[in-house]
């Protein structure tokens, strides 16, 4: 089913639920504003005409994807923080009933500078494996994790360190990952932190990037 079908019926259901009759919500048709609310109950989003997203006072917001898988609806959300402290790109990914047209479970929200993501389906399972990192004073951290959806809520596959722990940030320390679009679609290509130079002068030394290894969360990928 396509973005736009998938979010029309994400929208009739939930003009329904507001006591819209059925007739109206087919001839209402959806936003992402729409969309938005569902995600983040309560908070206010202005249109961005220039930039053709919504707004708030945090960030800026682009829906990506709305997809049916069984009888639900995966929706992923771009946010692009207006300071450094909300992160300047990372996504948000929720599940919404399409009986209801209301959130199942928490919202994966990560943070970060610069991030990416690989959404795969099938047989009606769903599985969101993503990559981001954070940057500040001349250093970067890297982070990421894989997760499939069991019915009600986002359960972790992969790294086995469990997300938010201080195993978590152990095993991303000094390493960072890119997910492979290509051939091997769904892998992690990781890489290692080398220090080049200790004696900077400044907050942190200068390092580089070499690649290490290849990771396969879940591969090859549902």
């Amino acid at each position: 089913m396509t973005k736009k079908i998938a979010a029309i019926c994400l929208c009739m259901l939930m003009l329904c639920a507001q006591g819209v009759g059925l007739a109206d919500a087919l001839l209402t048709g959806t936003s992402d504003a729409q969309i938005l609310s569902a995600v983040f109950p309560g908070r206010t989003f202005t249109p961005d005409d220039e930039d053709f997203c919504y707004s708030d006072e945090e960030a800026r917001y682009y829906v990506r994807e709305a997809r049916q898988f069984g009888n639900s609806v995966l929706i992923v959300i771009e946010r692009l923080g207006k300071a450094h402290v909300v992160g300047w790109q990372n996504f948000v990914f929720a599940v919404c009933s399409l009986e209801t047209g209301t959130l199942i479970g928490k919202p994966l929200d990560f943070g970060g500078d610069e991030a990416d993501y690989l959404v795969t389906y099938q047989d009606g399972k769903v599985s969101v494996l993503y990559v981001s990192s954070t940057s500040g004073q001349g250093w970067e951290n890297g982070y990421g994790s894989k997760w499939t959806w069991d019915g009600a809520a986002w359960q972790q596959v992969w790294p086995s360190a469990a997300y938010g722990t201080e195993a978590y940030s152990t095993y991303w320390e000094n390493q960072k990952g890119e997910i492979d679009h290509g051939e091997q679609r769904g892998s992690v290509e990781m890489y290692t932190r080398v220090i080049t130079n200790r004696d900077t002068g400044f907050i942190g030394p200068e390092f580089t990037w070499e690649f290490s290894h290849n990771e396969y969360p879940g591969y090859p990928p549902l």
